[in-house]
């Protein structure tokens, strides 16, 4: 899913900016210091090795179509916290 939202801006300490945000479109291809939320789903069998659970990326996607990714991620939006950008991209994986 896409959102329009505009993304959530940080200081280099990693505290949000307070009321700073940007476009999408606009921080591709920048130095902005935008939040994301990473989510790598894993399984430990009974013999001590671990399964990864991979995606492969939409082949109608922009980057990297069709390639595998991580379980799931997405940026941080204005006003949102890791925890609820987690459970947004977890509902929509």
């Amino acid at each position: 899913m896409s959102h329009n939202q505009s993304w959530q801006l940080f200081q280099q300490n990693g505290e949000p900016d307070a009321g700073k945000d940007i476009a999408p479109d606009d921080a591709r291809g920048t130095r902005a210091n935008v939040g994301a939320v990473h989510i790598w789903a894993w399984c430990k069998n009974q013999d001590g090795t671990v399964d990864v659970f991979l995606q492969r990326r939409a082949r109608s996607v922009k980057n990297y179509p069709g390639l595998l990714d991580i379980s799931f991620a997405g940026h941080i939006d204005s006003g949102e916290t890791p925890l609820e950008v987690a459970r947004r991209e977890a509902k929509e994986e």
